[in-house]
């Protein structure tokens, strides 16, 4: 059943994907609706940027409360540094206590893969809005998903950086679309494709309803897939480490993918109260394996091949 509400609370909005807020504004904004974002920080991500924003747009109303502006009745705190003490006495590290109790943006992440690499790109500017080269070739690497998102990254190769320059992420859409999504952004920037590079189980996939493989589908349409080689995500987390300091995303069209990087992160176990080897499976992981297969990709191939050769594909289609 679809809702067409009036007002809209959400909690813990950090914790949300981005696209939540995208999705919904237009159904307030065609209501004359409101909405409520409240949420403890987990990094510089969306609900940051929509704190900053909102804090210059005088149509909103925001609060930062931390527990020195949190006030019962009579004037006493809510919390007391004396409860923080004891709490930290237990264990809860300075990271958490800065985050949940003072709102601390500038916290990474627990257990996120790429606090480090993104703190120092952003150090660096490497994260902002650069001009765009379409006299370069563009390639693109995929995450396929049916139920999940699907998510595409643009790149270049502009001297010794790799440049991101535009991100597209969707949910249950078919291989049209996204050729029609390929040709709308190549007529955008005047870009030229040479090479799109998918997971290599795509022609075990299946894509929408169809029971054909991704990979024959794609190939109808004119998508001709390369396919990555399977490294296991550890090594593929270990590549994008590697080539992080290379890395250049255009912060305007790529925010989703910026911000998705800040809070990939591992699985935490409840009961063992220690993180996994394995990442926490959520809005995060699609844009992180999509740049992981890129990696893997640059790695195995973009640094041995010659790519401007032709390409010969496997049979089967």
């Amino acid at each position: 059943m679809r809702t067409n509400p009036i007002g809209i609370v959400l909690s813990e909005f950090a914790s949300h994907s981005p696209l939540a807020f995208h999705y919904l504004s237009p159904i307030l904004v065609e209501n004359g609706g409101f909405l409520i974002a409240q949420s403890t920080p987990r990094g510089k991500n969306h609900a940051y940027h929509l704190y900053l924003n909102a804090l210059n747009d005088p149509s909103w109303f925001v609060r930062k409360h931390t527990i020195k502006d949190t006030k019962k009745l009579d004037g006493t705190p809510v919390i007391t540094e004396a409860q923080i003490d004891i709490e930290r006495k237990k264990g809860m590290s300075e990271e958490i206590i800065r985050q949940e109790w003072y709102l601390d943006f500038n916290v990474g992440v627990q257990g996120a893969y790429f606090t480090a690499e993104i703190e120092q790109a952003e150090y660096e500017g490497r994260l902002n809005p650069f001009e765009i080269n379409n006299r370069l070739p563009v390639f693109t690497s995929w995450d396929l998903g049916v139920s999940d998102p699907t998510c595409i990254i643009f790149f270049q190769q502009e001297g010794d950086y790799i440049n991101i320059v535009y991100f597209i992420e969707k949910t249950d859409k078919g291989v049209d679309y996204f050729k029609h999504q390929l040709d709308e952004v190549a007529q955008r920037f005047g870009f030229r494709y040479k090479h799109h590079f998918a997971p290599h189980d795509i022609s075990k996939r299946e894509w929408g309803s169809s029971a054909r493989s991704s990979l024959s589908l794609a190939h109808e349409v004119g998508i001709h897939f390369l396919r990555v080689p399977d490294v296991g995500i550890d090594n593929g987390i270990q590549a994008v480490r590697a080539l992080f300091p290379s890395i250049r995303i255009h912060g305007s069209y790529c925010q989703t993918l910026i911000d998705a990087l800040r809070e990939y992160r591992r699985e935490y176990d409840e009961e063992n109260k220690v993180f996994k080897s394995k990442p926490l499976h959520n809005w995060c992981s699609h844009p992180a394996d999509a740049l992981r297969y890129l990696a893997v990709v640059w790695r195995q191939e973009f640094t041995r091949p010659d790519l401007s050769q032709p390409v010969k594909y496997q049979s089967g289609f």
